[in-house]
């Protein structure tokens, strides 16, 4: 499906379904505001540049400067804070979302299951439980900077953020206990 200038001046009920859609897609995969969001697909139907939908779902936008964007998946942005379960393998799956935290209970390895789109961030809270310290080690889908040793005060937290080169999630940065 494509939607250009002159299709938008069209009203047909799967064209109108469609702008919802991308409207839809535009506010939860890039944060935008819905004003954000209206002024882009105003822009677009204005300047005769061009959305194509992909049999496989991915979403082109063609303005007529020719740089073309596509976005073929999207991610969830921070909109839920996944309790991730402890264990000696942890598994964090980031289709469920970029946030997740950790209170570990013994020595673990952090693996990701998917590794999201170029660009997309991951964020993975840990706190600390008591009076043993424990090591984390960051192993499938991750490259990070080594092992987070939580210490043996209770109740500290930890940040450490990455971001996907679309092979990897690659450590961004790490807080200090806080």
């Amino acid at each position: 499906m494509n939607i250009n200038k002159n299709s938008l001046n069209r009203n047909t009920p799967i064209l109108a379904a469609a702008v919802v859609a991308i409207v839809a897609m535009l506010l939860s995969t890039f944060l935008v505001s819905h004003t954000e969001a209206a002024a882009a697909l105003w822009s677009i139907a204005r300047t005769g540049s061009a959305i194509s939908i992909a049999d496989t779902g991915a979403i082109s936008i063609a303005p007529k400067s020719g740089k073309r964007t596509t976005v073929t998946r999207g991610f969830v942005p921070y909109s839920t804070k996944t309790v991730l379960t402890p264990g000696a393998n942890v598994t964090v799956d980031s289709t469920l979302g970029n946030y997740f935290t950790l209170t570990p209970a013994e020595a673990e390895n952090i693996n990701a299951t998917t590794v999201g789109a170029q660009g997309q961030p991951l964020i993975i809270e840990v706190v600390t439980s008591g009076t043993n310290s424990y090591v984390l080690t960051f192993n499938t889908n991750f490259k990070s900077t080594g092992t987070l040793t939580t210490g043996t005060v209770s109740a500290k937290t930890f940040v450490i953020s990455f971001l996907s080169n679309g092979t990897n999630y690659v450590e961004t940065g790490r807080t200090a206990a806080q």
